[in-house]
């Protein structure tokens, strides 16, 4: 299992690859391979937005993420699950006031 900001990023992508809940029981029971075209997308689609990422951001923590997007380092910070959505659209719209400055 991934820990850490990279879980959460891979977590947040994989849905969109394997159909959602439905078809994710599929991949539990066995039904369906880790190693199919859906599955291994989403590690393509991680590939694919590395190069947006800091440096070694396969061991970037939740506190490093606060750090890089507090000292405008980086524009989005990828939150953990508790926060409402609320909050998550106030994080964005942070993010997107940093960008037209």
């Amino acid at each position: 299992m991934f820990y850490g900001q990279t879980g959460f990023l891979f977590l947040g992508i994989l849905p969109n690859n394997i159909g959602g809940a439905a078809e994710r029981i599929k991949y539990e029971s066995g039904e369906k391979k880790l190693n199919d075209a859906n599955f291994t997308s989403a590690f393509q689609a991680m590939a694919d937005i590395a190069r947006f990422l800091p440096r070694g951001y396969e061991s970037v923590t939740y506190n490093d993420s606060q750090a890089l997007f507090n000292t405008q380092q980086a524009v989005i910070q990828v939150i953990r699950g508790e926060r409402s959505p609320r909050q998550a659209a106030d994080a964005m719209e942070t993010a997107a006031s940093r960008l037209r400055r």
